[in-house]
């Protein structure tokens, strides 16, 4: 077992990594997580949002996914989630399959509070 000042430093260190691009967007330095953050995302202009007028350094779905770390790290997951975590996340994971695949095949268009809320939901299961 670990001693708890370990796993709180761990839990911070989450949530700070977690929170980092959204940060960095609000605050106008997106310029320094590009290249920070270029091997993990494609970072397309047309899949990023713009916060505080001023484009993320990530695509909304590792937005989502960064934003889920943050939370998951802070607060306890959701009722559901702790009930049916493998379940939940094989439903999350594949709708967010068939979302990629629609819009790659089918080209609608992209919806950037879906590519975020499921991330976040795959996001805070343990």
């Amino acid at each position: 077992m670990r001693p708890v000042h370990v796993s709180y430093l761990m839990r911070f260190l989450a949530a700070l990594i977690g929170a980092l691009p959204w940060a960095l967007s609000v605050f106008g330095q997106y310029a320094l997580g590009m290249p920070l953050f270029r091997g993990l995302c494609h970072q397309m202009p047309e899949r990023t949002l713009i916060l505080c007028g001023a484009p993320m350094a990530v695509c909304s779905r590792c937005a989502g996914i960064y934003a889920g770390i943050a939370i998951g790290s802070v607060i306890p997951p959701f009722g559901f989630m702790a009930r049916h975590g493998r379940a939940a996340v094989w439903i999350a994971f594949s709708v967010a399959l068939l979302d990629v695949a629609i819009q790659d095949y089918l080209a609608h268009s992209i919806n950037h509070g879906f590519r975020i809320v499921i991330p976040i939901l795959i996001s805070n299961v343990r």
